[in-house]
């Protein structure tokens, strides 16, 4: 099963589950540079954090007016 697979078993889609693997990967970034390592156009990353944050996969850290998105743990697919 390829991992794209198991993400759209949970009811992600492939951008999301593209952008989720990307902040695992940079650990901690802001949209835009999650958008560049996930291959996604900045004015899609946006929608695409919201979903993950409401789906609790990705938490907001905010300084100022400056957002850092941190992805949750993926053992939570278990």
């Amino acid at each position: 099963m390829d991992i794209y697979q198991k993400f759209e078993e949970i009811g992600l889609r492939k951008k999301s589950a593209a952008a989720y693997l990307a902040l695992l990967r940079l650990q901690k970034a802001n949209a835009h540079q999650i958008a560049k390592e996930a291959g996604i156009e900045r004015t899609t990353i946006y929608n695409i954090l919201k979903e993950l944050t409401q789906k609790q996969l990705v938490t907001e850290s905010r300084t100022g007016k400056r957002i850092a998105y941190l992805a949750e743990s993926p053992t939570r697919f278990h």
